[in-house]
């Protein structure tokens, strides 16, 4: 009796930790051939699909980012608020969200509008580049 009762809190038990604590389901990353260096001029952009359906918006800020080293940046085009779409803006240097009049800087990070009033950032894809080929980097599905 007292075996089943402690095997039945310890079921019990695991299950609300991991309730509480989800894993984050994180595959292998793999790189995806996504144009090359060249197509992309300054200030321009140009919207990728991605296997997992997602639409990735590849930019080109003519700046060289601290980060990454390149000024061809990533990002999905799915804002975070209510999931619409949003656009780069090369005149402004900005992605612009035109549901709620949502902007964020070149680095993602909302800084006008609902997005920025929640501390919202655009879900960024590593961009290599190899030569004059461009790569985003993306989670196995």
């Amino acid at each position: 009796m007292i075996g089943a009762l402690t095997a039945a809190y310890g079921f019990i038990t695991a299950v609300a930790v991991s309730f509480t604590f989800p894993r984050q389901a994180s595959g292998p990353a793999q790189r995806i051939f996504i144009g090359f260096t060249h197509e992309l001029g300054i200030g321009e952009s140009k919207s990728v699909p991605l296997p997992s359906g997602d639409q990735l918006i590849v930019s080109n800020t003519g700046s060289i980012n601290a980060d990454s080293g390149s000024a061809i940046i990533g990002f999905s085009n799915q804002c975070p608020h209510l999931g619409c779409k949003v656009h780069w803006e090369s005149q402004q240097q900005r992605f612009y969200c035109p549901c709620h009049q949502g902007v964020f800087n070149p680095t993602g990070v909302a800084i006008s509008g609902p997005p920025a009033q929640a501390n919202q950032k655009l879900r960024s894809y590593a961009i290599e580049l190899n030569g004059n080929s461009m790569y985003a980097v993306v989670e196995k599905g």
